[in-house]
């Protein structure tokens, strides 16, 4: 059995110690502590921003970043991740799905917590006159090239369908 030094915060949360796995980050602000795990990736150990869940297949992480709320200056967290766009390198929201073939693709969209728990729903942020606002759907490719199509997927006992 392999044991790793694991570097976080012991909160105590309604009198119940919990781990949460971070760093200690400095910000303009000053120290913050960030959840997230460190990953192997072929560069080496890198940091990932993100929720560490317990899923049906082990623990996983749900990388993202927290955020403040501008009109409650709240913190909540955001599933997502920093990716090269059209405007440079930018934070996008979403989530890295697994494929059939056990391959992964990030897929825009919004991580809700519902009755069952976490949920993704595929989609964009789109940029109106007055706010953003939040549309689901999903980008595909079509004779006309890749295009967001608006709509939701639901599931059924046969499958999810668009």
């Amino acid at each position: 059995e392999k044991l790793a030094k694991v570097s976080g915060l012991t909160l105590d949360i309604n009198k119940a110690k919990r781990f949460i796995p971070g760093q200690v980050l400095n910000t303009p602000q000053g120290p913050v502590f960030v959840p997230g795990q460190t990953v192997e990736t072929p560069s080496g150990p890198v940091f990932v921003p993100g929720l560490s869940v317990n899923t049906p297949d082990g623990p996983g992480l749900i990388p993202g970043h927290i955020v403040t709320n501008e009109n409650t200056n709240e913190p909540f967290f955001v599933a997502g991740q920093v990716l090269q766009t059209t405007n440079g390198e930018e934070f996008v929201c979403g989530q890295t799905i697994k494929n059939k073939g056990d391959s992964r693709r990030f897929i825009e969209g919004q991580t809700v917590l519902s009755e069952e728990g976490l949920k993704f729903i595929p989609g964009k942020i789109i940029n109106t006159v007055a706010e953003e606002v939040f549309v689901p759907g999903q980008t595909i490719m079509t004779p006309e090239g890749v295009q967001f199509v608006p709509g939701q997927t639901v599931t059924e006992e046969n499958g999810t369908t668009f």
